[in-house]
């Protein structure tokens, strides 16, 4: 394994599951929740449910 790498280990070791492509264009939103553990996964929760909309 590569320790000198730009991935966080816990993505080495397990392995990087999704690869998502750099925006091609800027994009215009009211919300951006910057993460993905438990306290983002809460936050886009309590937004969608005061009825914001997620974007794919």
């Amino acid at each position: 394994m590569d320790l000198r790498s730009d991935f966080p280990f816990w993505l080495l070791d397990k392995g990087i599951l999704y690869t998502y492509p750099s925006l091609l264009n800027d994009i215009t939103t009211d919300v951006a929740i910057i993460g993905a553990g438990i306290s983002g996964a809460l936050a886009a929760w309590h937004l969608c449910h005061a009825g914001f909309k997620r974007l794919n």
